[in-house]
């Protein structure tokens, strides 16, 4: 039997008691944790109970799981983090009553948050074991508010092991972090269950170049807005369109060929389609441990061009769904482009290859089998 499908049950044959927390209201934290809970709730071998917060775009999903549940108020401000904290106590008792109450082997946690990352010497007591889930082993340039980087130093300080979602980030935190035991997984699709055929060719005329997410330096915006007009120079009649909430440089808005911004923050439930409706979605990183904007491509069927940079090669050659530029830089991401637009047999390989990887091996019961043995690990320690 494979390791990560070894019963993992406590030594009374009953299965693990698992509680998923995450106290984080916006971006990806509500979306990673309902899909690993749902995935997990899907298996013999755990019991799962989730600890959440209240009225996040993932509420209702959450709800319908139908486990054991405690769902917290936290802030919608940042001025209401400091008032919160009173909040914040009693959250914290009652989530100490919910550990005792569902008999909890292990706590996971799928991403950091600042309330429940600063606070988790308070949550949890010390014979409760915790499996961290590690996004970036360093944090990114514009990425690194000192509030962040106590909160998680603050998680991963009290791991008893940590889940990676990259071999790049895993080996960054085994050199850091010396003997805290390191598993790694993938991460999932992020898709709406629902069929999706692959594309035989690019769907827009000129086709649709794009970026999606948070607009943050390491992101490489500019390398991208430059690339655009490489495209031009190259007759490759393309629009690029940038979906992101952030603050862009007034000399950047105004650079580039054909260039679409579309600023401000977008809800959970139109992300697959922003992605959905680009031709290629293009990840001019600078760094990178990873990308959850690829995940949504690899639902989509979006054949992706990224940069040489941290887990990024990891993703795209072992989902197939791409290609890796020469380097970071403008005329390298056009060729890329270029070449995945001009080559349609290639352009429909990436996108058959995609879907394919969406629901085998970067599919969530594969996400699931990973955190399970992580945690059978930890309990039998």
């Amino acid at each position: 039997m494979p390791e990560h499908l070894q019963d993992p049950s406590g030594p009374d044959g009953r299965p693990l008691s698992v509680v998923l927390l995450h106290w984080g209201r916006n971006g990806a934290g509500p979306r990673l944790t309902y899909e690993l809970a749902r995935a997990l709730r899907s298996r013999t071998d755990i019991r799962l109970s989730i600890s959440d917060v209240a009225g996040t775009e993932r509420d209702a999903d959450v709800a319908d799981l139908g486990v054991r549940r405690l769902a917290v108020a936290t802030y919608t401000t940042a001025r209401g983090v400091v008032l919160g904290l009173p909040r914040l106590m009693a959250n914290v008792l009652r989530f100490r009553r919910f550990l005792r109450a569902t008999e909890a082997d292990v706590v996971v946690t799928p991403m950091y948050s600042l309330w429940h990352s600063l606070a988790i010497r308070l949550l949890l007591p010390r014979r409760t074991p915790l499996v961290v889930t590690v996004h970036d082993a360093t944090p990114h340039a514009g990425d690194d508010h000192v509030v962040k980087l106590w909160a998680r130093a603050a998680e991963i300080g009290r791991a008893d092991a940590v889940v990676t979602l990259s071999e790049t980030v895993a080996a960054d935190l085994r050199r850091r972090q010396g003997g805290l035991p390191v598993f790694v997984t993938v991460h999932g699709a992020f898709g709406d269950q629902s069929p999706t055929a692959p594309r035989r060719a690019p769907r827009h005329d000129p086709p649709v170049v794009g970026f999606f997410g948070r607009l943050l330096p390491y992101k490489g915006l500019d390398i991208l807005v430059a690339a655009s007009t490489v495209l031009a120079r190259r007759g490759v009649p393309a629009v690029t369109r940038i979906h992101g909430d952030g603050t862009v440089p007034p000399e950047l808005r105004h650079a580039g060929h054909r260039v679409e911004w579309n600023l401000g923050w977008v809800p959970e439930d139109l992300t697959n389609q922003v992605v959905g409706d680009f031709d290629v979605l293009v990840l001019p990183y600078r760094e990178a441990s990873q990308s959850g904007v690829l995940s949504i491509a690899l639902a989509e069927g979006v054949p992706v061009v990224g940069t040489p940079v941290g887990g990024l090669v990891e993703q795209i050659e072992a989902t197939g769904c791409g290609l890796v530029a020469a380097s970071v830089d403008p005329a390298a991401i056009a060729a890329a482009v270029s070449h995945l637009l001009d080559d349609t047999d290639r352009y429909a390989e990436c996108s058959r290859n995609a879907l394919a990887a969406a629901s085998t091996d970067h599919g969530w019961d594969r996400v699931a089998a990973d955190y399970v043995c992580a945690v059978k690990a930890v309990v039998e320690r």
